[in-house]
């Protein structure tokens, strides 16, 4: 018994964009499925065959539909030389790995058009560009797995058998560190607008020496005669040993409805993950490698808590400071 999958691509008038893609492939009969305790083993060879022919099918049509993109430079030639590149253009994507032709456009000895650079994302001579989804996916399994273990994982959802197919490990480690670096900026250049807007430059500082805060309200605190009050009767349940003196009290007690937001921070040491990890049968380093970050946690409301994470404490009095500016937790500077 076959299974036969077609996939073509149309134009709004039904044309197709290019030749369609049929995968053709065997299935179990009928008379394989003999009875319950046969049926999850025949039924998984059937399911494996079709998600292969499945992903082999989207892959060539996808292909093909890149390769004419590709070719549409022809209308952008007018009378130029074309040149076919022998280096495909190599994509990794959810869908699978796709290899596209690509072409050039000569006027003379300039090359003024190529489609892996004007068409296409530049990459690097061995680097395959990643489509989004496949970004998505990836940085999902390293927060909570290894890299190696992440690579089994993702390996086995996209159906990446073959060696030449399968994600490395490296290249993990490299998109999840590129994403990072590009959230980290991205984050970086939000914080400096939400700064510079209320008065503040980059650094942190106010622009503007007439600025000032407005001082916090008295109602935000409990009067001295209620903090005394409330020492008194904890005293009088504990041990002399365990006795608050009033007079070594030389802060100000909030009142816990009056609070905007609770923070904490705190540096965080840990090991650093390899992409790939240590050999059977080596000796482990004297020194391990570690990571050095500073966490904020701010907490507003009830329920409501976010989580920050730089590379110094000094970033991060900058992040938390345009927080609190951004969602309105503290007073804005002002004449």
């Amino acid at each position: 018994m076959k299974m036969r999958i077609m996939v073509n691509i149309q134009n709004e008038d039904d044309s197709e964009v290019a030749e369609a893609t049929m995968i053709e492939v065997d299935v179990p009969e009928f008379e394989a499925f003999t009875g319950s305790d046969k049926f999850g083993e025949i039924f998984d060879q059937y399911e494996r065959k079709v998600l292969k022919a499945r992903n082999e099918a989207v892959e060539a049509v996808t292909e093909k539909y890149l390769s004419e993109l590709a070719k549409k430079t022809h209308s952008e030639a007018r009378g130029r030389k074309i040149v076919e590149r022998s280096k495909q253009y190599a994509i990794d994507a959810e869908i699978g790995r796709l290899e596209i032709q690509t072409f050039e456009i000569q006027e003379g000895s300039h090359q003024i058009f190529h489609t892996g650079r004007d068409a296409f994302p530049q990459t690097g001579p061995r680097e395959h560009y990643p489509s989004p989804c496949f970004r998505e996916l990836v940085v999902f399994f390293p927060c909570d797995d290894t890299f190696r273990r992440s690579e089994h994982k993702i390996n086995r959802v996209l159906w990446r058998q073959e060696k030449k197919d399968r994600v490395q490990s490296r290249t993990i480690a490299n998109l999840v560190e590129r994403e990072g670096k590009q959230i980290q900026e991205q984050i970086g250049k939000k914080a400096e607008g939400i700064l510079e807007s209320n008065g503040f430059t980059r650094e942190g500082k106010l622009t503007s020496g007439e600025k000032a805060f407005e001082l916090p309200d008295p109602e935000a605190f409990f009067p001295p005669v209620t903090v005394c009050k409330m020492i008194e009767e904890l005293n009088e349940e504990n041990t002399k040993e365990q006795h608050i003196t009033l007079s070594k009290l030389d802060e100000r007690f909030e009142v816990p409805h009056a609070i905007k937001a609770n923070i904490s921070i705190d540096d965080v040491c840990c090991k650093k993950q390899k992409a790939e990890g240590r050999k059977k049968g080596s000796s482990p380093k004297e020194k391990r490698e570690m990571v050095y970050n500073t966490v904020a946690h701010i907490q507003s409301g009830a329920s409501k808590t976010y989580t920050l994470n730089t590379s110094t404490i000094t970033h991060m009095m900058i992040m938390v400071l345009a927080f609190l500016l951004h969602h309105g937790l503290m007073s804005i500077p002002g004449p």
